[in-house]
């Protein structure tokens, strides 16, 4: 037997019983008990996707799967596109709205990067009058120490700007100089070669400020390659075949003319490591005489044929 469960599972009982003891009698009892469940399944949660239905757009459609609903799959709105922005689900409308493009002018679909005013690069057409969100502008005071140049008439020198001037400060004190008029031990003017070697280049002329600005097609002042590539070209790099002084020894094969021989060696073939842009002397040949200060027996084992009384190359 079954019961329905809005009788709150309550049985009633009723007895009826009479005596037979010479007169006719007739008593009633009713009693009532109640189960704790009536042994009847639950009805289902649903029985089709529309029991399951919340209203709701964006947590996606709902569904009925065996009697138990189960959640949606929320739409994917934003389709992964750099320039058109972000888009997100609109409750409202049950759509998805439009993101909204992230450059104030052009856009790079495939570097993900914002072209024009305000991304952060001085790009050809912009300057400093046009776009000064992106275009450097300002006033050097005389020489820049890293400028490439070493600039004398204003005071650099090997010694208070080795980045732009050449100077040699080892060795015994004759052996010493400092391009720009330094304090060392005599010191060279910009009229010495030992100041124009090694791709460095010096000036006595004194440089005056200079006003820049970038995009005017003019790399001067304060501006380079990573503040301003317009003017002054691409950033150089280990590989582009110029020698970036005094980082680079070489690049490819552009050695500066050097060779085995001139670095110390007999002989042999003189490289350039592709990744540090240094000399690869490891096919130079070294000399097979001793130099000065070797161990030797006799005159043959050194270079300069003379061995000393106590076995040391002359």
């Amino acid at each position: 037997m079954s019961v329905d469960p809005s009788d709150d599972c309550t049985f009633w009982y009723t007895q009826e019983y009479y005596e037979t003891t010479g007169s006719f009698d007739f008593n009633t009892r009713i009693c009532s008990f109640k189960f704790a469940d009536c042994g009847g399944p639950p009805p289902p949660e649903c029985t089709v996707d529309a029991d399951c239905d919340n209203g709701l757009y964006c947590d996606g459609a709902e569904t009925c799967n065996a009697g138990t609903c189960e959640a949606g799959t929320p739409p994917v709105c934003d389709d992964g596109l750099f320039c058109n922005g972000t888009e997100t689900c609109n409750e409202g409308t049950d759509s998805c709205d439009p993101g909204a493009s992230p450059c104030p002018d052009l856009c790079d679909e495939v570097d993900d990067i914002c072209i024009g005013c305000g991304d952060g690069t001085c790009d050809p057409g912009e300057d400093c009058n046009t776009c000064p969100q992106d275009c450097i502008s300002g006033t050097t005071e005389g020489a820049v120490c890293g400028n490439g140049i070493c600039e004398a008439g204003n005071g650099e020198n090997g010694e208070n700007c080795s980045a732009d001037c050449n100077a040699r400060l080892t060795g015994k004190p004759s052996n010493r100089f400092s391009c720009g008029f330094g304090d060392s031990y005599a010191p060279d003017g910009c009229g010495d070669a030992n100041c124009t070697t090694g791709g460095f280049q010096c000036t006595e002329v004194p440089v005056d400020a200079v006003n820049y600005c970038c995009g005017d097609l003019t790399c001067e002042g304060a501006e380079d390659s990573n503040s301003c590539e317009v003017d002054c070209g691409p950033a150089p790099f280990c590989g582009d075949g110029q020698i970036d002084f005094p980082s680079e020894q070489c690049d490819g094969s552009n050695l500066d003319g050097q060779s085995c021989e001139s670095l110390g060696f007999e002989s042999g073939v003189l490289s350039c490591t592709p990744d540090s842009c240094e000399f690869d002397t490891s096919l130079c040949v070294p000399f097979s005489c001793g130099a000065k200060g070797d161990s030797c027996s006799t005159d043959s084992d050194c270079c300069s044929n003379a061995c000393k009384r106590n076995g040391t190359c002359r």
